[in-house]
């Protein structure tokens, strides 16, 4: 951990109300939720296990066609829930934002899981660090069956430039939020953004108040078919949105003098972003698609993103470049393999015998001469 700031931030009027948390400070869950029946109850099961009590956790469905209602109403008595059609993310968040009374705040998705100590080392942080608006952590990331895949640490130290450019992403599931602070610069989201709402909230509170990046693992973040970031045209409406976002915050004559000096530098950063994510999975069409459409609508972006394009294309084909090699050099081994059996053989054996003792190659794996030569004796 590393709670000195940077010296991008060091000169924003963080402003923190003096107002103290009670010593069992109410947390909120916040859990937006549509047709995820298939995770549902593995995340309120995570939230009822905290090791800490004073938890209220709120669900937001946006009329699901699954389970997840029958979900729901088991654990009706535990949950304070409600079903209803909504617009879309920021919608389902403004309605949690409206209905929630606690003093810490998280945004945990229908999907995802916490650990189970995640809410009391939450509470015990903000103990520690009291002039903090936000405390964050770090993610396990895990497929369908709850395997961990890797791990996402948060950025430490935290930077809002860096958060502004999207050079750095918050792991918003793992971060707790101070609801007076939240308040302060308002409560709640653009109900026109039609993704990325916890982009346009970390703006606002950015740019008025500190963040802390604590280590320790707080949550479990699923990766799955039905993901947001596996789905391209939703990676394509995610950069989009967060241009979007940024303009508005950038027009805003509350914003910070010096923070509008990076407006540049933050529309190349969200395009990287969005070409990061969309390489990963390999996605050419799509890659090629946010390139041009940014290129020729933004001419002074050019050369960031070709510079960024060149680099996915190296990394892209050096790993491809490796994997032939290995390929090759795995055929080649076992060719040359066999001719040292081969060679060893048949001056006492004959070809033929040769060929019907190779077997497969996972039979023939780690055989040595002796053992060849007994698999003969014992076949004769």
């Amino acid at each position: 951990m590393n709670t000195s700031q940077s010296s991008d931030s060091q000169s924003y009027p963080f402003d923190l109300p003096p107002r103290t948390l009670p010593d069992a400070p109410l947390i909120s869950i916040l859990t937006p939720c549509y047709n995820m029946g298939e995770f549902l109850e593995r995340n309120i099961q995570s939230v009822l296990n905290q090791d800490y009590q004073n938890i209220e956790h709120l669900i937001e469905d946006g009329a699901s066609t699954d389970n997840t209602t029958a979900i729901l109403q088991k654990y009706d008595e535990k949950l304070d829930w409600q079903s209803k059609p909504d617009k879309g993310q920021a919608d389902a968040l403004n309605n949690l934002l409206k209905r929630c009374n606690g003093d810490l705040l998280l945004v945990l998705n229908a999907d995802d899981e916490l650990l189970p100590q995640a809410c009391s080392w939450a509470v015990k942080q903000f103990a520690r660090y009291p002039d903090q608006a936000v405390i964050y952590g770090d993610q396990f990331n895990v497929d369908e069956q709850d395997r961990v895949i890797s791990k996402t640490l948060g950025p430490d130290p935290y930077n809002f430039a860096a958060m502004l450019c999207v050079e750095s992403v918050l792991p918003a599931q793992a971060a707790f939020i101070r609801r007076d602070c939240l308040e302060t610069v308002g409560l709640g989201t653009d109900y026109d953004l039609a993704t990325c709402p916890d982009y346009e909230m970390w703006l606002r509170l950015g740019a008025r108040y500190s963040m802390l990046h604590i280590p320790g693992m707080v949550c479990r973040y699923r990766w799955h078919g039905g993901s947001e970031g596996q789905q391209p045209n939703t990676i394509l409406t995610m950069v989009i949105t967060k241009r979007q976002i940024l303009n508005k915050f950038l027009a805003d004559p509350s914003t910070p003098v010096q923070l509008k000096t990076l407006r540049k530098r933050a529309q190349l950063g969200i395009v990287v972003w969005g070409l990061d994510v969309l390489s990963n999975r390999r996605l050419t069409f799509q890659l090629f698609s946010i390139y041009l459409r940014y290129t020729l609508l933004e001419p002074l972006l050019i050369w960031g993103i070709l510079r960024h394009m060149a680099w996915i294309i190296i990394r892209h084909y050096s790993i491809h470049a490796f994997y032939a090699s290995w390929r090759f050099f795995d055929r080649w081994w076992w060719r040359f393999r066999h001719l040292l059996v081969f060679l060893y053989l048949a001056p006492k054996r004959s070809y033929s015998w040769f060929l019907d003792a190779t077997y497969s190659r996972r039979q023939r794996w780690g055989l040595t001469m002796k053992q060849l030569r007994a698999r003969h004796s014992k076949n004769e």
